[in-house]
């Protein structure tokens, strides 16, 4: 369930996820003296492996905890799509091509089988706002991965967090005019912010004057060319005459790969959320 929710973002309240994504893109530094090779390599080059794939998935957890609110709606999309697989057509130049087997929409058998099962909270606390079960997984994560990419996700699942309670206690209020805003219970009952959140969260996107940090969200890596190369939100590629175009080697639904050990960042995002309580799938 953890892996289909990574390419299915959804809109939420305080920032919308392109805004969580810059707004992380620019405090890289916050890391610097908490982690210093993490914050190295998050500044790497993109030519770079470990540069690369940190940065891709520290946006990714960027994404998650919405993602977490929002299962059913995600889940919704997936069995659409997984229905329709063998019906979807997309453009390739003058042609009309049914989709590939490995392309990110086809949804395979696996992926609406794991999807079933939701994942929930361990505790009380909402998975959105359980700052303290987030800080014990980054506290985790800097003790127990080896590499940066390893950490990446959990790491920006934190952030995404911190940016949202600043948006809810500082940015928002000082729209009205109000230095600082912690709503009551009664508050989040009720949905008093909720009208204006939404208004201000629909434009947040317009603040946002350089995408570049997108592209690390669709790099992936060319085991053959030793490379970076773009492509359909996929992790690795090869291809054996250089400059052709690099055929899909693993996909974000070839679990079996992931098994192996090369991307990593979702098992130490599993095994750290379930070190300290933080989410799990149901019956788990």
């Amino acid at each position: 369930m953890l892996i289909s929710l990574l390419v299915f973002p959804t809109l939420m309240y305080a920032h919308d996820l392109a805004t969580h994504m810059y707004i992380a893109s620019k405090t890289f530094d916050i890391w610097q003296d908490f982690d210093p090779q993490f914050y190295r390599d998050l500044t790497g080059p993109r030519n770079e492996y470990i540069p690369m794939l940190t940065r891709k998935f520290y946006y990714i957890g960027c994404m998650l905890p919405d993602m977490f609110t929002q299962q059913d709606y995600i889940k919704s999309i997936i069995d659409r799509l997984y229905h329709v697989r063998d019906t979807i057509i997309q453009i390739a130049g003058t042609r009309i091509i049914h989709i590939q087997m490995t392309g990110p929409l086809y949804i395979q058998d696996i992926t609406e089988a794991m999807i079933q099962a939701p994942l929930i909270s361990r505790d009380e606390d909402d998975p959105h706002r359980n700052l303290d079960k987030l800080r014990e997984m980054v506290l985790w994560a800097r003790d127990h991965c080896r590499y940066s990419y390893e950490k990446a996700m959990i790491y920006g699942c934190y952030m995404h967090v911190v940016h949202d309670i600043y948006a809810h206690e500082v940015l928002q209020p000082s729209r009205f005019g109000y230095g600082l805003a912690a709503e009551p219970p009664q508050a989040e009952e009720d949905a008093f912010l909720q009208v204006p959140e939404l208004y201000y969260e629909y434009f947040s996107q317009t603040y946002i004057d350089d995408w570049s940090f997108i592209l690390d969200l669709y790099l992936g890596w060319d085991v053959t060319l030793n490379e970076p190369v773009i492509g359909d939100f996929q992790f690795y590629f090869q291809s054996y005459t250089p400059g052709e175009t690099p055929e899909i080697y693993a996909s974000w639904q070839d679990y079996e790969f992931w098994g192996l050990g090369r991307i990593t960042p979702v098992e130490k995002f599993t095994e750290a959320s379930t070190e300290v309580g933080y989410i799990s799938p149901i019956g788990s």
